[in-house]
């Protein structure tokens, strides 16, 4: 198949930690390499009902320690308190740091890295949800990673989505200049 691309991502959800171990064809340049990226995970997914931290619904932050150390010392659930890993610290050097290996295998492997999944639902305070999409972007322009915003609407939407009632919501505007790098537009004025 010379004249098709593939898209290869590697175990555990395309996560980057396992890149190390993926096998892929030698010497085909028609390969783009795929990753996801959702960490920290007790922040981009916070309060999410499919997950097994959904019952946390204390504050969580980025930059810094995902939970407060105050917050985290009053989860009762041993379990709960130890899925949420929140005592860990998140900044764009932790970032790039979680990406690395994904990196570097695409860069050994002279292929093209393509973060196919990331993003951040709005159940965080805006502030810091817009602080992680601005920091996430700025580690892919950094390593030349081509990327896709999960998705486009419903939870984790630059547009939201009411499912009761099958309505669309507005635009973002503001998270889609934060994707885009550059300052948001003032909304136009109503008559």
């Amino acid at each position: 198949e010379p004249n098709r691309v593939l898209v290869i991502g590697s175990n555990r959800w395309q996560g980057a930690a396992t890149f190390p171990q993926l096998k892929v064809p030698a010497g085909d340049p028609n390969i783009i390499l795929s990753v996801h990226d959702y960490e920290p995970f007790a922040f981009t997914h916070h309060t999410a009902s499919w997950t097994h931290i959904r019952d946390y619904r204390g504050p969580v932050h980025y930059p810094g320690a995902t939970i407060a150390p105050d917050d985290l010392a009053a989860i009762k659930d041993p379990a709960l308190k130890a899925a949420l890993r929140g005592h860990e610290v998140w900044d764009r050097a932790r970032m790039l740091k979680h990406l690395r290996p994904a990196i570097e295998t695409a860069r050994k492997l002279h292929l093209q890295l393509y973060c196919g999944e990331f993003g951040c639902l709005p159940t965080v305070p805006r502030a810091d949800r817009l602080a992680w999409y601005r920091d996430m972007i700025s580690v892919f322009d950094e390593a030349g990673l081509a990327w896709a915003n999960w998705e486009y609407k419903a939870d984790f939407g630059i547009r939201s989505y009411n499912f009761a009632r099958n309505t669309n919501g507005p635009i973002d505007q503001e998270l889609i200049a934060t994707l885009l790098s550059k300052p948001a537009s003032p909304a136009p004025s109503q008559p």
